[in-house]
């Protein structure tokens, strides 16, 4: 059985998802469309807003092991709602880069860290995976629900501005959420976690010795670790090989992913001649696939060798992303969306999940700001490079070339396995 409040947390996300859904889909459509933005501003601009959040990742983590998941949730959610009412009424390229900018580095991807963090510390390292499944079918259930939404505002003429501007107050009742309802789960050893007590290459909670002498020298060390400790912790975080190499191949499918979301839809519009709400059908049905495999296929998977399920899901979403270059109409989009969604339903839980498993409880989440740094490079790389190249290039050649860094990437995790399994045995 899973605790009342982490399903009290998952209610939250899938209506925090419902509203974000209203707006997100059509970012890049009215920038381009509306604002008239070109295709290269505007991925210079969602690359530019998550580099520029990149360090904030990093003291997000800090923050997380410090201060606590909850007041990390409730910046991130207030962050959100500033991003969308600036939408809502923002006319100038420097207004869409500023709140761009302040969203990308303290908003969704804080979002991520601590509620990564914070369902670590509800569950064992055994139930992690389909816990994590869960929250990401909440996230996807809300892809159902949002889009739906904003096609009846298009279908009743409202504009862009008005789905943004409901996408803000709907992100105002997660908050609300958020602030009376989710109670903190910090554990009381990030109060006391120093650079010197962590265990060295991570690891899984209370398995080990090191881990064991970490807890054991963090109840004499002071209650709070000074700031310049904070970071040096990531010192062990980043020389954590099995994390580095995780996380360099992670960029691979990272950088498609980011493709899909934000360069997609003007593929759709520009080159297929598809009608702008038909992206918000094809991602009603993304969401549909994974509201309804999430569980079950992550569960199935539990047991697996994680870093195969990584290829897989790599394979998967190149083949969802890249293989639009080869696409003929609207149904041969919807299977290539339909494929990305298998893909996305494994990858973010079971990515979640060997990163916790990397991680001593104390560097927890810090662990998880690594993580969300590398999520924001590799899908800040795919609009920057999609934007360029979708008017250098070409449509269908961009995709392509996303295909051939996304097979790649199921190649290398393939290798990980391989290579990781060895010491292993020999062990």
């Amino acid at each position: 059985m899973f605790p009342r409040q982490f399903w009290v947390f998952v209610a939250g996300v899938f209506l925090f998802n419902v509203a974000i859904a209203v707006g997100m889909p059509y970012e890049t459509l009215f920038l381009n469309s509306t604002m008239h933005f070109s295709m290269t501003t505007v991925g210079i601009l969602w690359g530019v807003a998550a580099f520029a959040g990149l360090p904030m990742q990093l003291v997000g983590g800090v923050v997380t092991d410090r201060r606590g998941r909850r007041g990390v949730l409730a910046v991130s959610a207030a962050t959100i709602i500033f991003f969308y009412t600036g939408m809502a009424v923002a006319h100038h390229v420097w207004q869409v880069a500023v709140i761009a900018i302040v969203e990308g580095a303290i908003g969704w991807p804080l979002f991520l860290t601590a509620s990564n963090a914070m369902i670590a510390d509800w569950l064992p390292v055994a139930r992690r995976p389909e816990a994590y499944g869960i929250w990401r079918l909440a996230i996807n259930a809300g892809v159902i629900f949002g889009p739906a939404i904003a096609g009846l505002l298009i279908a009743a003429h409202y504009s862009y501005r008005v789905l943004f501007a409901t996408a803000s107050i709907g992100c105002g009742v997660f908050l609300v959420m958020i602030i009376f309802w989710v109670k903190e789960t910090k554990p009381r050893s990030a109060d006391r976690a120093t650079a010197g007590d962590a265990p060295q290459g991570g690891g899984q909670v209370g398995v080990g010795a090191g881990a064991e002498e970490a807890i054991l020298a963090a109840a004499e060390a002071p209650e709070f670790e000074s700031v310049g400790d904070a970071f040096a912790s990531y010192r062990t975080i980043f020389r954590d090989r099995r994390f580095l190499s995780f996380s360099l191949v992670s960029l691979l499918t990272l950088f498609g992913f980011g493709q899909f979301l934000w360069i997609f839809p003007v593929f759709l519009v520009r080159t297929l001649r598809m009608a702008p709400g038909s992206w918000g059908l094809l991602l009603a049905i993304c969401g549909l696939t994974i509201a309804v495999l999430q569980y079950p296929l992550v569960r199935l998977m539990r047991h697996r060798d994680s870093l195969l399920v990584m290829a897989l899901a790599a394979l998967l979403i190149a083949v969802g992303v890249g293989g639009v270059a080869f696409a003929v109409g609207g149904w041969t989009v919807g299977i290539f969306v339909v494929i990305f969604a298998v893909g996305e339903v494994l990858l973010w839980p079971i990515s979640s999940s060997i990163v916790s498993d990397y991680a001593s409880e104390e560097l927890r989440g810090r662990y998880m700001g690594a993580w969300t740094l590398v999520d924001c490079f590799g899908r800040g790389l795919g609009p920057m490079f999609g934007g360029w190249a979708i008017g250098a290039l070409g449509g269908r050649q961009t995709f392509f070339i996303d295909l051939v860094v996304g097979l790649v990437g199921s190649a290398l995790f393939v290798l990980l396995s391989v290579k990781q399994r060895r010491p292993a045995a020999s062990a």
